[in-house]
């Protein structure tokens, strides 16, 4: 096990007291978040604190990857003793009776060679380490899944807003134009069209109201509740945050010491001790006892030792072991691409968002509201028809900025999981 292994488990275990459960669980922030990071992360996390420990206490996953870690601790370090002695008494009488009867009495204890042993240990502590990486990565994901739900329901509170003002708008031109038309002052056709742009709006609100009921499922599943305690209070005037610009160069640094990464790094080790492992198997293992045999009063008693002959047993493992490190170790390497690729496309697709963003807030700066162009309605200086088309353009690019804006906060949530 390397020195980075021993620290990492020894930061694992800390701390594990009388205390709530997520409280006792692997701490993942000070397994790996530098302390800039981590004050940065706590002062602009979206997730209210209450809502973090609920999480971590309550969610059904970290539970149980929490029970699974101990499982893993309690066997870890099972198996690396020799084998438990055995005792054999035997009573046997002679026949005919004359020739009396014997007893043997036995005492044995098989063992490996004694390299074994070593190479188990070292494999056990690989085995802790691997555990609570394996949590840690369970809870980064599930944390993850929150604020992506949590922004999600900011977002959708938010578009609540634009669909009621823009149905409120919708529903009082459809008024107005039908009862124009039925005085004869307009053309029945204006209303019809009111009262398309009405029913689409209508649409809209009926599938926003579906989302807020799958988010509520997503909330339960999260939090181990039922449906109707599911979704977390938002608070009134809740917005969506401005997203933080991720650095290339530090994500590619953390995503380094990434639970993902050391668990590939720590299979490779694995593979390895396993070979060292399978290499002492293949010499001697020894036994010794002591055996006593009795016949009518008359006793042997002595000592008895045996050396296993390793000749066709499990020969071909070793080969095998080599092909193991080889496999783990190309597994590394395509997960280190695979990762440092996606960082790269999500930072990209970060930047891209920015720059489309700030062009269509730069564009929609004129026309905050629809004021203008209903003055302009109101003047005759434009029909309904272009009303229609200039305020449904107008209500298009604001939901855009919107989707950006969430899109963009939740690509940065899954570049800093890291940091979780």
């Amino acid at each position: 096990m390397t020195t980075r292994h021993l620290i990492a488990l020894a930061l694992i275990c800390a701390g594990i007291g009388m205390q709530p459960l997520w409280s006792q669980n692997p701490d993942a922030r000070s397994f790996r978040v530098p302390e800039e990071e981590r004050i940065l992360r706590e002062a602009t996390d979206v997730l209210p604190d209450s809502l973090h420990d609920r999480i971590l206490e309550s969610n059904p996953r970290i539970r149980l990857a929490y029970q699974t870690y101990l499982r893993h601790m309690a066997g870890s370090r099972t198996g690396l003793t020799p084998p438990d002695p055995s005792v054999g008494v035997a009573y046997l009488t002679g026949d005919p009776r004359t020739l009396g009867t014997r007893v043997d009495v036995s005492l044995s204890q098989e063992f490996d060679f004694p390299t074994a042993y070593i190479h188990r240990s070292r494999l056990a502590g690989l085995e802790e380490t691997r555990a609570g990486l394996e949590y840690i990565q369970v809870r980064q994901e599930v944390l993850l899944q929150a604020r992506l739900l949590w922004l999600e329901g900011v977002y959708l509170r938010q578009n609540q807003g634009f669909l009621q003002q823009r149905l409120g708008e919708t529903r009082a031109m459809e008024t107005a134009l039908r009862s124009r038309a039925e005085a004869g002052d307009s053309d029945p056709l204006l209303a019809a069209e009111a009262a398309l742009q009405r029913a689409a709006a209508e649409g809209e609100w009926a599938d926003l109201e579906l989302r807020i009921r799958n988010l509520s499922l997503g909330w339960a599943e999260l939090l181990g509740s039922g449906q109707e305690d599911a979704l977390p209070p938002w608070p009134e005037d809740a917005l969506l945050p401005q997203s933080r610009a991720p650095g290339l160069d530090s994500l590619l640094t953390a995503y380094g010491n990434s639970p993902e990464r050391l668990l590939g790094q720590i299979r490779v080790e694995e593979n390895e001790k396993n070979l060292d492992l399978v290499r002492s198997l293949r010499l001697p293992s020894f036994s010794a006892g002591y055996f006593s045999e009795s016949v009518n009063r008359e006793a042997f008693r002595g000592l008895e030792v045996g050396m296993s002959l390793p000749l066709w047993e499990d020969r071909n493992k070793a080969r095998e072991a080599e092909f193991g490190i080889s496999e783990a170790g190309a597994a590394l390497a395509h997960l280190q691409s695979e990762q440092e690729k996606e960082i790269r496309q999500l930072c990209n697709r970060w930047s891209a968002l920015e720059e489309r963003i700030a062009t269509l807030e730069e564009a929609l700066d004129g026309i905050r509201s629809l004021n203008l162009l209903g003055r302009l309605l109101e003047a005759g200086e434009i029909s309904p028809s272009e009303y229609f088309y200039r305020s449904e353009f107008h209500y298009r690019n604001r939901q855009l900025v919107l989707d950006y804006r969430l899109e963009q906060l939740q690509t940065e949530a899954r570049l800093r999981r890291i940091y979780d």
